[in-house]
This record gives C-alpha cells, structure tokens and sequence, in this order.
C-alpha cells in the first residue's frame, strides 16, 4: 500500500503541472469563453494565489484514500473538523479585518493555508 501512496502522490504531483498552467491563465481563458471582465479581473489572481495550494491537495487527496484504505476514518474526521476551524478563523482575518482587508484574496489565502496545513 505504501508504494502506491508514493506513486499516487507522483502522479497528482505531476497532473498539478498543467492544472497550475490553466489556473494561472484563468483570468484570460474566462474572458475567451465570453465572460465579463469584472469576473475575470477577480478570478484571475483569485487561481495564481490558489496554485499555492495544489501541492497540498494533492497530498491530502492521496493521505485520505490511503488512511481510508486502511480503516483509519476518525483521524481523517477529527483533522478536517479542526482544520475547518481554522480555516473559518483565517477567512475572517484575511478577509475581513481592515488591517489586512485583502477581500478575494483573502479568501484565496485562507484556502492555501487550509490545503497546507490539511496535507
């Protein structure tokens, strides 16, 4: 089981090359497709600061299945309910704090966080 962990997390590790490509030229792809240019003036650095998180998705996609693989689903729920937590409380701050006050991208952030700190 190990050794398909290891090569479950190459192979999301290496599928999240293309997927950072098309999430940095989001912004340009969603004006393509005909959508406005106030969306895509926010979703655009919206997905650059989400590229952040992708290596912790990925790890965390592989972790899940394989604790889940075997038989281990109360860590699993016991993180994600206290990584939520932190999650709602790095929303609040980086969103709505006016020190910070970083709106959008602050959410993007707190998501970031929320993937590392999850994987």
């Amino acid at each position: 089981v190990g050794v398909v962990y290891q090569r479950a997390i190459f192979i999301l590790g290496v599928a999240t090359v293309p997927m950072a490509i098309v999430w940095w030229f989001t912004g340009e792809l969603l004006g393509l497709c005909g959508i406005g240019s106030d969306m895509t003036a926010i979703a655009g650095p919206f997905m650059r600061i989400m590229i952040l998180g992708l290596p912790g998705m990925a790890i965390l996609e592989c972790t899940k299945r394989w604790l889940h693989a075997q038989g281990f689903m109360s860590p699993v729920f016991h993180v994600s309910i206290l990584i939520n937590l932190i999650h709602v409380a790095s929303l609040w701050v980086l969103v709505k704090v006016d020190a910070l006050g970083l709106g959008v991208h602050g959410a993007a952030a707190s998501m970031v966080i929320s993937y590392t700190a999850n994987a």
